[in-house]
């Protein structure tokens, strides 16, 4: 399991590379058609797979993009899963109460 500290927070967070790859395979797209996508052999691909804590973030971008994925920030949640779905209910208070702070401060 690959995992990178989060920017102010204790817990880590994991990178779905596996996940992502698997899905799209899944989905009828090769790895070799992954990888040409990027521009890698697809001996690279895997090796992402099995060690994405090495990836470097322009290398992130690129397979996100190879993956179809929406943005770059998916591969740090399952495949179908949006970052609401991944919230605690008490993250999810914390998160609406600070927003509206933020917002009274604005008005």
């Amino acid at each position: 399991m690959a995992t990178t500290t989060r920017i102010g927070r204790k817990s880590k967070a994991h990178l779905y590379v596996r996940e992502h790859v698997e899905t799209a395979i899944a989905n009828g797209l090769s790895i070799e058609a992954i990888a040409g996508r990027i521009g890698v052999v697809r001996q690279t691909v895997w090796k992402w797979v099995d060690q994405p804590q090495r990836l470097e973030p322009s290398k992130l971008i690129q397979l996100a993009d190879a993956l179809d994925l929406d943005d770059v920030t998916d591969l740090w949640r399952p495949p179908g899963k949006s970052i609401l779905d991944l919230m605690s209910e008490d993250e999810l208070e914390a998160t609406a109460i600070e927003i509206t702070k933020r917002l009274r401060r604005r008005a």
